[in-house]
């Protein structure tokens, strides 16, 4: 029974769906046009491309196959140069970061186009889950349910700013999504088409991110709620219909399905590494490294060490795909995270629930509570909460599940919890049936949910809500994935050409990202960056100083709060360069290349400490809410490279103790 009398006509409901998603599209496209390269965006395309020309499966692999694969599509058609292969350093050594930077800005091709191609690419899977959220939300709520659903998806902050970048986020919330839904009515109906759709849902979910997994317990839970309602179960396969009744027949029929998603997901894996159990394509060659891994790793739970163990001794599944888990699972094992202040190698039980509560628009949190209690008043509500558990367990899954581990670096590693509220919230639609001031509730609602998302455009990745003090104010509570992930050097350009059209004022750059400051333009001394990295000590001269969110607040150069060892280091360092400039010349060089890391570490580390202040004067411009620009004075500078400088050496102890959990 569908929970509403409405049923608009099926022409102006697929023209509503179509320009709600074309609306999507567009604001997701339209605001990464003046966006640089996101981190994992150079990795994903370089070797998303690299394994359709290559046949190379050494690096970087198991974790993202499918973005990496759809998204570098359009490339083999542009006819990319590409510097892969035996003849290249970086690709025998598996730096595929290196080979990226190679790929993309020392090859002769247009970044801009490559990058632009590949984001139209991911957009459309972001299409793809606006119309499952559409569907499944009309399943339950009636097509007014289901446009609701649509429209808070297509406006949504958080589903925009991962919906036109490349990264593993949204191929698996559209996957996970897709499987929950697909598991869900096949517990209730087999038929040849859902067992198709399901198998190939499956499939592709365990090519999309290694949080495949959780569609096992997500299954587990769903099938339990099956079985206690102890229905029959309808199997409509060979031309007739028949009901499998009992417990025990229901089970055998489960491990039977369990067995098909299996295999199926075994089948896309061997078939997106071309049925070779192989990963490198040179086998023989011994001098084609895999993905390096940190010198002492934290191990890994035995339990999943020896499950890869046996996966890649019986050779169950191919050589990349183990192998490039163990490394991910391994390089995941300790991953700097801030919130609030604080820094940790080993995360927060509350970091995703803090992270969810401040970036999602507060509107939406309204629009679930009107729901839930239009649902109560509903008649039906026992059969509609029994036929929305799909979107409820997996919530709660990945929820638990991100708690649980020690990766936070993003609210993007929760993003299959977005579709799933989506769909919930389509029970709003029945405060449609009910009182005036329902409606005008759910009309307000609506309204308030659209202004939050066109105030925060087009800086998406970078909002906040009103409980995390405002997007000026989010870099303070969360960095990396979760604020600017080094998108800002094309608007740093534009902004510098605005306020310093003759480039008479020197710029200094302390980025964290993998865009190129010299393909944007940038006349800056780079003071910190991956790519461009000056190898020489730049003098700290009055001028306009650029830094990225994330290298402000310690999560990229000597990592965690400013403390006394650092400032004894930092003063050491100092004498020891002070010393190395009164060496002959041969000898100087040495003893600067020695020094050069450590130095340029700390002494970066110790102005944004000095701009951290709390008395600290606050910045002339936040540009695009990912890169602070301060212009500074002489006398800044000496303040901050020898002036008093807060030290927290409790914080400092605390964030010790996590690296070694």
């Amino acid at each position: 029974m569908q929970p509403t009398e409405t049923h608009p006509p099926r022409k102006a409901t697929l023209a509503a769906v179509c320009a709600l998603l074309a609306l999507h599209v567009l604001l997701a496209l339209s605001a990464m046009g003046r966006r640089g390269f996101a981190i994992d965006e150079i990795d994903h395309l370089t070797m998303g491309y690299s394994e359709w020309v290559t046949h190379d499966y050494r690096v970087d692999t198991a974790n993202g196959d499918l973005i990496k694969r759809w998204a570098s599509l359009p490339l083999l058609a542009t006819g990319a140069r590409f510097p892969g292969g035996p003849g290249d350093a970086y690709w025998r050594d598996a730096d595929y970061f290196k080979l990226g930077e190679e790929f993309f800005f020392r090859s002769g091709n247009n970044p801009d186009r490559m990058l632009l191609a590949g984001r139209s690419m991911a957009v459309l899977l972001s299409a793809a889950l606006g119309l499952l959220v559409f569907a499944a939300s009309r399943r339950l709520f009636g097509t007014p349910g289901g446009l609701l659903s649509l429209l808070l998806y297509a406006l949504c902050p958080v589903i925009l700013s991962q919906a036109a970048v490349v990264t593993t986020d949204m191929s698996l919330a559209l996957t996970l999504s897709a499987s929950t839904f697909l598991v869900w009515r096949l517990l209730h109906r087999v038929t040849w088409g859902t067992l198709a759709l399901s198998g190939a849902a499956t499939g592709l979910l365990f090519l999309a991110k290694l949080t495949a997994v959780l569609i096992v317990p997500v299954t587990a839970v769903l099938l339990a709620l099956r079985l206690v309602g102890n229905e029959p179960w309808r199997i409509e396969l060979g031309g007739g219909a028949r009901a499998c009744a009992g417990r025990p027949r229901q089970l055998l029929l489960a491990a039977a399905l369990l067995a098909f998603h299996a295999a199926a997901a075994a089948a896309f894996i061997w078939a997106n590494y071309e049925f070779r159990f192989a990963g490198s394509s040179m086998p023989a060659d011994t001098r084609l490294a895999w993905t390096e891994l940190p010198p002492d790793p934290r191990p890994i739970a035995p339990v999943i060490r020896s499950s890869l163990e046996f996966l890649l001794g019986h050779r169950l599944l191919p050589e990349g795909y183990v192998r490039g888990a163990s490394a991910m699972l391994i390089l995941n094992q300790g991953r700097l995270a801030f919130m609030h202040g604080h820094w940790s190698y080993h995360g927060w039980r509350t970091f995703f629930p803090y992270a969810l509560a401040i970036k999602t628009p507060l509107v939406l949190f309204a629009i679930l509570g009107l729901g839930a209690w239009s649902w109560l008043r509903f008649p039906g509500r026992r059969r509609l909460l029994y036929d929305s558990a799909p979107w409820l367990v997996l919530v709660a899954t990945v929820m638990l599940a991100a708690s649980l581990q020690h990766v936070d670096i993003g609210l993007r590693h929760i993003l299959a919890v977005y579709p799933a509220l989506y769909v919930l919230a389509g029970s709003a639609a029945l405060a449609a049936g009910g009182g005036r001031w329902r409606r005008s509730a759910l009309a307000a609602g609506v309204l308030g949910f659209s202004i939050t998302s066109f105030r925060a455009r087009p800086d998406y990745l970078a909002y906040v809500n009103l409980l995390g003090g405002g997007t000026e104010n989010g870099y303070r509570d969360l960095t990396d994935g979760s604020e600017d992930w080094g998108l800002g050097l094309p608007q740093l350009k534009d902004w510098l050409d605005a306020h310093d059209p003759g480039n008479a004022v020197p710029s200094f750059l302390a980025y964290r990202g993998m865009d190129s400051p010299e393909y944007r333009g940038i006349p800056s001394q780079n003071l910190f960056t991956a790519v461009d990295r000056q190898s020489r000590v730049v003098a700290l001269l009055p001028g306009y100083y650029c830094v990225s969110a994330s290298v402000l607040e310690g999560v990229t150069l000597a990592a965690g709060p400013w403390n006394s060892t650092y400032e004894a280091s930092y003063r050491t360092v100092c004498r020891l360069m002070g010393e190395a400039s009164a060496l002959p010349e041969d000898r100087r060089e040495k003893a600067y290349a020695q020094l050069f890391t450590p130095f340029v570490a700390l002494r970066v580390a110790r102005v944004c400490a000095w701009l951290r202040r709390p008395q600290a004067r606050p910045p002339d411009a936040f540009v695009g809410h990912a890169i602070l620009v301060w212009r500074l004075t002489q006398k800044d500078i000496d303040d901050a490279l020898t002036g008093p400088v807060p030290e927290d050496d409790a914080e400092w102890e605390s964030f010790r103790q996590s690296s070694r959990a």
